[in-house]
């Protein structure tokens, strides 16, 4: 299916905009899953290699479009949300990891 459906669909269900976020995270590499932290509200950037704050509801949106191609066996693995650690969780068990040592 080529780009112009994909659109077609991703408007019709009403996720343009998720959509239009998610391939601008994709374009011009290999399709590959978004990595989330949903605690922290925060997406991994990989072409920065960095994490950045992002909103639950593009999430969701993106997560939805997935699903919804899911249904219909179309192989999307740029709309796969992977939940994982970020940035800031790992500075909290640093955190918690040295107040339990400090602690007597």
């Amino acid at each position: 299916m080529g780009s112009r459906g994909q659109k077609d669909i991703a408007a019709g269900i009403g996720y343009n905009k998720s959509y239009k976020i998610c391939r601008h995270f994709q374009r011009g590499r290999i399709p590959m899953p978004a990595h989330y932290c949903p605690l922290h509200a925060r997406l991994f950037r990989t072409s920065k290699n960095e994490w950045i704050d992002f909103p639950r509801e593009k999430i969701e949106g993106i997560k939805s479009l997935y699903q919804f191609f899911q249904r219909r066996d179309i192989d999307t693995p740029e709309y796969l949300v992977i939940e994982t650690a970020c940035d800031q969780c790992d500075v909290q068990r640093f955190q918690d990891k040295v107040r339990k040592i400090a602690s007597p």
